[in-house]
């Protein structure tokens, strides 16, 4: 223990020096500067720049060079014909779906992008409606389930398990990720003739390595690989450490939640609701702290705090449907309830939230460390300071139920 205790000892002072560093060059370097973060950050954001790349016929000048290089990694046979393929943004199906990226190699062979990188959830029969569309129109085809985490299958209500299973052991359905995005970008650049062109390939892999994969602090991170290789003692130790990340995350998040349910007594609780703490929402990619109306059939909504996406991203606090939601779709009457709830809502504290249904009658981002996966969020886990998870947890409940319960909307939370 003595020996690890000196070693993350030895990496808290590297960290600073290079924190240090970081400070010194940021006038002239500007690392936290995205250009990318002033354009629109959603799923048809990204996929018009993929687009217009993947194109080869696209303003970048390149040809079918990023296409080929794109098929490289997702379907090698079919590079022969990236020199006449057609791309198109949001291509409309027979059922009148928009697919986020369509490219058509030859008249009988396609490729559909389907863009998940912000967590955006599916529609009812979305990806089976796909690759029957693509069966009905294609001798050869092939859907992109991209998502933040690579390997992410597509919700049973978009497709059938079997069929999922079915189509991803053909081939027909594949579920790359941000680090297959990030390869390919890389190769792009060194690919790519035009030094405009290139420059902005170099600005959007930063913008995938920061807003997307979520690595941050990148000279600090050089600076410690460099000491890393230094030796092999340094270099065993900081390959321990990397090892571990995910269980350090893991362990802060499983203290978060303990001391929360600790702290239980500080929650508003309203008389006939319970809290529910799920110890695996690590592991999920869309989990919540909920406090809701004990179980009971005419519950239908709960006020919670969100963890939208896998690894803690996208925390946002809200007002959740407990009813269930087919085909994306409320009943007409429970859609005016939700709404003159919404409204009611706006003439408090909490009105930051937006309406949203069929799942939220409305939701707010945290306040403080949205994405949960950087550094100082996961710190803040374990911190029981006033700027600690826990209390700010605390604190977004109380705001909620306390306005609830003054204007008497508790109410409207059942049957």
């Amino acid at each position: 223990m003595q020996a690890i205790e000196n070693f993350l000892s030895k990496i808290s002072t590297m960290t600073k020096t290079a924190q240090k560093y970081s400070e010194d060059i940021k006038s002239e370097l500007a690392p936290d500067f995205l250009a990318l973060d002033f354009l629109r950050r959603d799923e048809l954001g990204l996929s018009r720049i993929l687009a217009n790349l993947l194109d080869p016929k696209g303003s970048h000048g390149q040809g079918p060079v990023f296409l080929e290089l794109f098929l490289q990694q997702f379907w090698p046979e079919m590079i022969p014909h990236a020199s006449n393929a057609r791309v198109k943004c949001e291509a409309t199906t027979s059922r009148g779906r928009k697919m986020d990226i369509k490219v058509d190699l030859t008249p009988r062979s396609a490729m559909v992008i389907e863009s998940k990188i912000w967590w955006a959830g599916d529609q009812a029969h979305q990806i089976k409606d796909y690759l029957e569309e693509l069966k009905s129109n294609c001798d050869l085809y092939r859907v992109l389930y991209l998502t933040p985490v690579k390997g992410t299958r597509p919700s049973k209500h978009s497709i059938d398990e079997s069929l999922c299973n079915e189509a991803i052991v053909s081939g027909r359905l594949t579920l790359p990720g941000p680090t297959d995005l990030r390869t390919w970008v890389k190769e792009c650049i060194s690919a790519c003739q035009s030094f405009r062109v290139r420059s902005f390939l170099d600005e959007l892999l930063l913008f995938i390595n920061k807003r997307i994969i979520g690595e941050v602090n990148m000279s600090n991170s050089s600076k410690i690989a460099e000491q890393a290789v230094m030796n092999k003692e340094n270099l065993r130790a900081a390959m321990d450490i990397a090892g571990s990340l995910d269980s350090i995350r893991r362990k802060a998040f499983q203290e978060f939640i303990k001391k929360l349910s600790g702290r239980e007594s500080s929650i508003a609780i309203p008389e006939g609701w319970e809290l529910t703490l799920d110890p695996n929402i690590f592991d999920t990619a869309d989990s919540n702290i909920s406090l809701a109306p004990r179980p009971r059939e005419d519950a239908k909504y709960s006020v919670v705090v969100n963890f939208g996406r896998k690894e803690l991203g996208d925390v946002a606090v809200g007002i959740r449907v407990l009813l269930p939601v087919v085909d994306n779709k409320l009943q007409n009457d429970h859609k005016r309830d939700a709404q003159d709830l919404y409204e009611a809502i706006q003439e408090s504290p909490i009105n930051k939230g937006k309406l949203d249904l069929p799942w939220w009658v409305c939701w707010y981002k945290f306040p403080k460390y949205i994405d949960w996966r950087q550094p100082d969020a996961v710190v803040a886990m374990v911190d029981d300071d006033e700027g600690g998870m826990v209390n700010l947890a605390i604190t977004e409940l109380n705001e909620v139920i306390s306005f609830l319960e003054d204007k008497k909307l508790l109410s409207k939370f059942v049957k």
